[in-house]
């Protein structure tokens, strides 16, 4: 669909396909076994056994990669490596997984370009490279 098709949309139309979908995952995590799962004594002690496995920081690193390419707020990947590694490995692992998944991010807008960039991130992409070539600071909106 290219954008102009997606631009005539009504915006009643999007506000309630958001909401569908809102609603949807709020369905599931209400019931569905997703909850239960998430729950942190749940975790704690299914993921108690790989705390201290040589496995554990480059399993950590690849889950942050992965669930930073599906967009998944990184604030909750730390606070679930802090709950399963303890205060002194999740903070490091964290770190680690952030800077992996920050520089894949950064090689892949790299390697597309700036003008693709600038053309998939759309008008606000545009805004803000204009500002930065203009007097390298940040943008103002």
């Amino acid at each position: 669909m290219t954008p102009s098709a997606s631009a005539r949309r009504p915006a009643w139309i999007r506000i309630g396909f958001v909401l569908a979908l809102l609603g949807a995952l709020a369905a599931a995590w209400q019931w569905s076994p997703l909850k239960e799962a998430m729950e942190p004594d749940r975790l704690s002690e299914w993921l108690g056994p790989h705390r201290t496995a040589w496995y554990g920081l480059p399993v950590t690193v690849v889950a942050f990669v992965l669930l930073g390419c599906v967009m998944v707020p990184v604030l909750a990947m730390i606070l679930v490596t802090g709950m399963v590694f303890g205060p002194w490995l999740g903070p490091a692992y964290a770190l680690a997984g952030c800077l992996a998944s920050a520089a894949l991010s950064f090689g892949v807008g790299r390697k597309l370009g700036r003008k693709t960039v600038e053309r998939l991130g759309g008008e606000g992409a545009r805004r803000i490279a204009q500002n930065l070539d203009q007097n390298g600071s940040s943008p103002r909106f």
